[in-house]
């Protein structure tokens, strides 16, 4: 038997591919982002699966674009391993790896005598060390589209480096994730292997059957609508607006794992390292108003009388990269990263309510735009500008800087989002906009209509040129901008 061979024979002994035996890199990632997802994937009905949704696919579109588009220029001629099975296409890895191959895309890696497998976007060699292979080794690299790599793209490229360690009887002492713009950044595996090490254990309970309560702000598609059910049955804390991953933890640790327990709680002499006396009395509020499902004034909002109101809602995109829009077929412009395509205004004077929509019907139509909207502003004395989140006043910041246009409004724009927040609780898990508003009896027209599925309606506009498509997003603004201002008419009920 060959030096080939046999490392396949004893990389493939001891254990069986599969989802329910192998601990993959998805599976890392995502145990680090919602246990309860990873659970799911096991064990969930497959019908209680949530439909794909436009914004994950455009994400996973423009990764495998930028991914490829990387390949090509940094490893041209890069030798593509075309099978049929992941056994074959590990075989014929190993066989590059006797010869020296300098570079493989997506190589799978398995070490079934320990149950792990992985899949690196990019596998290296190096001259710098000696293994199973000879005078090189290799070293992995992964792409990502993110600016800074997240500790979850970390945990996750740890356990590709951990596999290969394995198999080449040398574990590389650093790994690299290349960001959105080609950056390389290297990590220290030694930094990462106990983590890993308690991910993977983890993932095996979670395999054998142990249920994860769902948290709902982990939860990850497509078992959003699943878990958000789950955790409402259970009254999971998490439904409490401010408690993620770590504060349940906590709280969980305190004996308080529901929102009735939490409600009930005795909280004078409570003490907890990690969790402050006004962020458990803020809880607490919102726990009452969830069992109770009512509204509870905290405070009376100081909002002063204008002549005229504005209530304003952006629509933008966050870094597209040229290569999507490429693949689109949309010529690419530097302006088009983070750029804003429609400013809605709803102006409210004397009781009377106009809506206009600033709309970029082009790529680098961004400043044309906002001019348009400063000229508004111009036209009025006495007014203030309503928006909800902080969106608005940074994107206005941003693009006058960018222009060099003198900002001498954005004092005169208020947050009604943490006016809110500082006035009343919400029988609502969070204080999003539609939630909010849903509680105020107000609906939009179209259901599951949001701001990535508008940038994507935007972008088949560019694409064909489809108007329809723009009146969608148009109508959702509008819609935006009438429920901002159904806030405001609460918020003043409260006086």
């Amino acid at each position: 038997m060959n030096k080939l061979d046999e490392l396949y024979k004893v990389c493939m002994s001891g254990g069986r591919i599969g989802a329910k035996f192998v601990v993959n890199p998805s599976m890392v990632l995502l145990h680090k982002v919602s246990p309860f997802n990873l659970w799911c994937d096991f064990f969930a009905p497959k019908q209680e699966k949530d439909p794909e949704s436009e914004s994950l696919k455009i994400l996973a579109k423009i990764g495998n674009i930028e991914e490829e588009k990387y390949v090509e220029e940094k490893y041209p001629g890069m030798q593509r391993i075309d099978v049929e099975t992941v056994e074959q296409g590990f075989f014929e890895v190993l066989r590059g790896c006797f010869e020296g191959v300098g570079a493989f895309h997506s190589a799978p890696l398995i070490y079934l005598p320990e149950g792990i497998l992985g899949i690196p976007d990019l596998l290296e060699k190096n001259a710098g060390h000696r293994s199973i292979f000879g005078s090189h080794h290799y070293i992995i690299k992964e792409k990502k589209t993110t600016k800074e790599p997240k500790d979850k793209h970390i945990l996750q490229t740890a356990l590709n480096n951990y596999v290969l360690g394995k198999i080449q009887g040398y574990t590389p002492p650093t790994f690299i994730i290349v960001n959105r713009d080609n950056e390389e950044f290297g990590f220290h595996f030694d930094d990462c292997i106990i983590e890993l090490q308690d991910s993977i254990a983890s993932i095996r309970e979670i395999m054998n059957g142990k249920f994860i309560t769902p948290t709902r702000g982990a939860l990850q598609e497509p078992w959003k609508s699943f878990g958000l059910k789950k955790a409402e049955e259970i009254g999971d804390i998490s439904l409490i607006s401010g408690i993620g991953p770590e504060k349940k933890e906590l709280l969980a640790k305190a004996g308080i794992n529901t929102i009735s327990e939490l409600e009930k709680a005795s909280l004078g002499s409570f003490k907890m390292k990690g969790i402050g006396a006004k962020s458990l009395a803020k809880w607490q509020i919102h726990a009452m108003a969830i069992s109770q499902s009512r509204i509870i004034k905290i405070n009376s909002p100081a909002l002063a009388k204008y002549d005229t109101e504005i209530f304003l809602d952006f629509e933008g995109t966050y870094d597209l990269p040229n290569l999507f829009l490429e693949e689109l077929g949309i010529e690419p412009n530097e302006r088009w990263v983070n750029t804003i395509y429609l400013i809605g205004v709803l102006v409210v004077e004397n009781a009377n309510k106009v809506y206009t929509p600033y709309f970029a019907d082009s790529i680098g139509g961004e400043k044309a735009i906002l001019e348009q909207f400063i000229s508004l502003l111009h036209s009025k004395s006495n007014f203030v500008i309503y928006h909800y989140g902080s969106y608005e006043k940074t994107r206005i910041k941003q693009m006058s800087a960018k222009y060099g246009i003198k900002d001498d409004f954005t004092d005169k724009m208020v947050d009604l989002n943490q006016v809110l927040k500082n006035s009343a609780v919400f029988p609502t898990y969070t204080f999003r906009l539609k939630e909010v508003a849903k509680e105020l009896g107000f609906s939009w027209s179209e259901q599951g209509m949001d701001g990535f599925l508008s940038i994507a309606h935007y972008l088949t506009y560019l694409r064909n040129g489809d108007k329809t498509e723009i009146q969608k997003v148009i109508k959702y603004n509008e819609e935006d901008c009438d429920a901002t201002s159904i806030v405001k008419d609460f918020l003043d009920s409260l006086n």
